[in-house]
């Protein structure tokens, strides 16, 4: 498990969450995976499953391969947020408003 923070961007007034990387493929998330987005109060969880409906993208500069998430509807409970907590642990990725002290 990791945690990670990333900033909340704006797309036509809506938030946006935008993942490029090399590292989501450890996590299940690699291109061409499947995954589910299911938001709960609070916080947004991805399930990467072979059912998903949706799919990991991909980003090829150079030899490099960048898995690509891209995440712009039903996250109206970040539209006040500025930054997010992002816990990857295997075949799941949880987003949360960042706590500030």
């Amino acid at each position: 498990m990791s945690t990670t923070t990333k900033f909340v961007g704006f797309h036509r007034g809506k938030p946006r969450i935008y993942f490029q990387s090399t590292q989501l493929a450890q996590f299940g998330f690699a291109p061409g995976a499947r995954y589910d987005v299911i938001y709960h109060p609070g916080e947004v969880e991805l399930l990467a499953w072979p059912e998903g409906k949706r799919a990991v993208c991909k980003k090829v500069v150079g030899a490099t391969t960048f898995s690509i998430i891209d995440l712009n509807a039903g996250l109206d409970i970040f539209k006040d947020v500025k930054v997010v907590s992002v816990i990857h642990q295997p075949q799941r990725i949880v987003i949360r408003p960042e706590v500030t002290a």
